[in-house]
């Protein structure tokens, strides 16, 4: 596992990506069909204040945990919460992926620069919740999240979080060893119709510096990439994969040992995918909807061809 999990100082990293689902058994064994290892369901319960008891937040998941970054399938539960609701609207556009998260270190810090940035954050959720463990016990876990209002990004949703508690909480060694490789959660590729405005939020929300090459702009965090870019790049760097309608968080890149160890498992598994260069990308309808692009340690990172 890497013993960097969480960032230092000023460093913002990609920290997990989340597909939104409707129920969990059969979601988790369609994951587990691509040679994932899915975390057992666990019904989400917070507080968001000292003090106060956990309640149920109307919502679940089950996680990909990487050995640097994860996965999330994220989920209503069936309380009527203003959370399960943006998930049900969210999935009434399309099946997929529907949030990126990026972690930082401080968070008054990192909420006092949003303020300056004039973005207007919303407050501090300060977060205390249980966390599954091998044993079947529950740990309880603390953090916090930085949002800005809902409406600010049609792209779905956006947080930046605050993990407080040991990485091997998460990173348990059981959940890391993939029958098809994968090891980390390098990249996020996002289409949007005015790819220059968008870029520009995010780069302002992470105050990481912003490059442009025509439509497509990077975002170089300290660890991850994140690409904003229009339908046409994002169909030549997904090819064969359908462009819902925009906005539309298209694909993740997810870093494997070996490219051919895992071609050998898709097609021993019966998974359909297709090659393009250094990467291998299964069927989105073998994907809960996404587009997961497996790429190589070795090679050049997927979406680097766009930024030319």
């Amino acid at each position: 596992m890497n013993d960097k999990q969480f960032p230092v100082q000023d460093q913002v990293f990609l920290d997990h990506a989340g597909i939104f689902v409707n129920e969990f058994a059969q979601s988790g064994a369609v994951l587990q069909k691509l040679g994932f290892i899915v975390t057992d369901f666990h019904a989400h319960r917070s507080a968001l204040a000292p003090g106060e008891p956990l309640k149920p937040l109307g919502t679940g998941n089950r996680c990909v945990m990487l050995r640097t970054g994860f996965l999330e399938l994220l989920g209503p539960t069936g309380e009527q919460t203003p959370m399960a609701t943006a998930l049900h609207a969210a999935l009434a556009r399309y099946d997929g992926l529907h949030l990126i998260a990026f972690s930082a270190a401080d968070p008054d810090r990192f909420h006092a620069g949003l303020s300056a940035r004039d973005l207007g954050p919303l407050p501090i959720a300060r977060i205390r919740r249980d966390h599954p463990m091998q044993d079947g016990s529950l740990a309880e876990v603390g953090g916090s999240v930085v949002r800005l209002a809902p409406d600010a990004w049609p792209e779905g949703r956006v947080q930046m979080v605050f993990p407080e508690m040991a990485p091997e909480v998460m990173w348990q060694p059981h959940l890391l060893d993939h029958a098809n490789g994968a090891v980390a959660l390098t990249e996020m590729l996002i289409a949007v119709d005015d790819p220059a405005v968008r870029a520009d939020q995010f780069a302002r929300f992470t105050g990481k510096p912003l490059r442009r090459n025509g439509a497509v702009h990077l975002i170089e965090l300290d660890r991850g990439r994140l690409y904003i870019t229009g339908r046409d790049a994002a169909q030549r760097a997904l090819p064969g994969a359908t462009i819902a309608g925009l906005p539309y968080m298209a694909a993740v890149a997810v870093e494997v040992e070996s490219r051919d160890q895992t071609e050998k498992f898709m097609t021993h598994a019966g998974i359909p995918y297709t090659l393009a260069g250094a990467t291998l990308q299964p069927a989105q309808s073998a994907a809960l909807g996404a587009s997961i692009v497996f790429h190589d340690r070795s090679e050049e990172r997927p979406f680097a061809a766009l930024f030319g």
